[in-house]
């Protein structure tokens, strides 16, 4: 090959270089933007779902005594004499598909970690427990028109063990963090726990049951036993700390 005849082969391969440059830049660039509308496009979800982000958050209406209507993410402006009385139960109507609940101090940061989750409601289960520390602040999160009746809660007060049954609200005012629950019964047996610092999912099983379950340690807590049926027997035993010496 002379030197004629390479001066095009290497003009090919600058060409072929330059093109390779091109689609690296353009890759980037790509990367980049779709990097930047992401956690842009991310940030804004996050603000729409939770109102306790917004500048002006939408506030729900009272349309009665201890009732407020509205849609999708919301500032609840439940009254003092209200959250005092708490714990409460929350009923919602037919029209919730699925509706979470949080609870903010009375001025929360704008960040998704200000609020801790206080439970939910959803089309299979229209009522859940809300406890509250004085001048908390209630938000929603969900999509669709909800309306929303809170009451005063009414548990049955326990201490050490405790027996059953059907679906039943109980309220625990002692040192455990932890308890066993048995069940002889058939279908679905739930039991969540609530505190004014949030809620946990603790026994989520069916038919014969024994199983042991703790929770973060609160001086007071809510305990939602859920069954399938109302006759289903069970019993709580409340497990009794060491002492230390």
């Amino acid at each position: 090959m002379t030197i004629a005849d390479s001066v095009p082969t290497q003009q090919r391969i600058v060409r072929f270089s330059r093109v390779l440059w091109a689609i690296g830049i353009l890759a980037i660039t790509a990367i980049v933007t779709s990097t930047t509308f992401t956690y842009m496009l991310g940030d804004a979800m996050r603000v729409n779902t939770y109102a306790w982000m917004q500048t002006e958050p939408r506030v729900a209406a009272e349309t009665d005594a201890s009732m407020y209507a509205g849609s999708g993410a919301m500032l609840v402006p439940l009254p003092e004499s209200l959250v005092s009385r708490s714990p409460l139960v929350v009923t919602a109507d037919e029209e919730v598909d699925y509706l979470r609940f949080y609870v903010t101090g009375p001025s929360p940061a704008a960040e998704p970690g200000a609020a801790h989750a206080t439970g939910f409601v959803d089309a299979y289960r229209r009522t859940t427990v809300l406890m509250m520390a004085p001048d908390s602040l209630l938000w929603t999160a969900g999509q669709g028109n909800w309306t929303l009746t809170f009451d005063q809660l009414d548990p049955i007060r326990v201490d050490g063990s405790y027996s059953g049954s059907g679906s039943q609200f109980l309220m625990y005012e002692g040192p455990a963090a932890s308890a066993t629950a048995t069940s002889d019964g058939d279908g679905t047996f739930n039991i969540e726990v609530f505190s004014d610092e949030g809620y946990e999912w603790v026994v989520n099983d069916s038919d014969s049951v024994q199983t042991r379950f703790s929770w973060d340690p609160n001086p007071r807590i809510v305990m939602s036993v859920r069954t399938e049926h109302s006759s289903t027997p069970w019993t709580i035993d409340f497990d009794t700390p060491a002492v230390s010496k």
